[in-house]
């Protein structure tokens, strides 16, 4: 979409847009619970195969068409792809093996994770007050994975693939942060789910394929179909947004993985999982504010002082 035909700025309409797109994504996980009996390389094509059908109502809504498609770097849309499939996989798997609010408050420390590749991966300086947030951040996520429990002989394997599908989806969004330097949203999307259903309808062939039965197709569909339309209002709410924001907002997936849990398997968050996601979720405010802070002190003052800190 052209710069002149840019949506003006609506930090209300981004906001619900924001909103609709974490419940949907916390309906997506539920469904993926739900079908814990598949393996979760196939759930994950699917969602990608489905959610090509928002993607086009997208492409067809947003008026550009297949000139959005135009690439001039399908290596960094493949890399994107093949780093993102390898995150749903284990976010997926996370879900299945844990309790729906565990593994939504692990997946908090993905802010965490590309704050610190932020320096090595793109070039962009990290300095002292971001840094402190992070290891604070850390600690919350040491609270939650209770690494007391290894001193009993307990492993819970769900604890390590959550942190996994964090750092796989900073990883993920550092190439995302490349790519819409010269790509559109919409074409990082499309290419996204196009390429991963691929990737992933090839990393499905050592596994053995279950077949969905008449009742169970409607939910596998439905993974890509709400997917896709989790990713189309998240779109349009960074349309509408800027993304500090809008980052706040998307603290409410604990509300709802925590409220649908509950409700469904009867899941109630320990005091640890609860400590460490408020600690979590502090140091990612804290970063969200300082950035915020930055841009405005940018505007305002001139350059920053390179020993001014972050």
């Amino acid at each position: 979409m052209s710069q002149a035909s840019a949506p003006k700025e609506d930090i209300r309409l981004g906001i619900l847009n924001m909103l609709l797109s974490v419940a949907l994504f916390a309906v997506m996980s539920v469904l993926v619970k739900w079908l814990s009996h598949f393996p979760p390389v196939e759930l994950a094509f699917f969602r990608q195969v489905f959610a090509m059908v928002p993607i086009g109502l997208m492409l067809w809504h947003s008026g550009a068409g297949l000139r959005l498609l135009r690439t001039e770097r399908p290596v960094a849309h493949a890399t994107r792809a093949l780093i993102g499939s390898t995150s749903m996989i284990l976010v997926f798997s996370a879900f299945q093996m844990l309790p729906l609010a565990d593994a939504t408050a692990l997946s908090f420390a993905q802010p965490l994770f590309l704050t610190a590749l932020a320096g090595p991966l793109l070039g962009e300086k990290v300095r002292l007050h971001r840094w402190s947030a992070v290891i604070v951040g850390f600690i919350g996520v040491v609270v939650m994975a209770r690494p007391i429990d290894l001193l009993s002989g307990s492993f819970n394997l769900g604890v390590v693939v959550a942190l996994g599908s964090a750092l796989t989806s900073a990883l993920a969004m550092a190439t995302v942060r490349q790519l819409s330097r010269s790509e559109a949203s919409l074409t990082i999307i499309f290419y996204f789910s196009a390429i991963g259903a691929v990737l992933l309808g090839l990393a499905m062939l050592p596994f053995h394929f279950v077949v969905p039965t008449w009742r169970e197709m409607p939910l596998v569909v439905a993974v890509g179909l709400v997917g896709g339309t989790a990713q189309y209002f998240l779109t349009q709410a960074y349309r509408f947004s800027p993304a500090s924001a809008l980052s706040p907002f998307t603290y409410s997936a604990i509300v709802w993985s925590t409220l649908l849990g509950w409700a469904i398997w009867a899941e109630v968050p320990t005091m640890a999982t609860i400590a460490g996601a408020l600690i979590v979720v502090a140091s990612g405010l804290y970063i969200i504010w300082r950035e915020t802070y930055r841009r405005v002190t940018v505007v305002n003052a001139g350059p920053v002082s390179p020993a001014a800190g972050d």
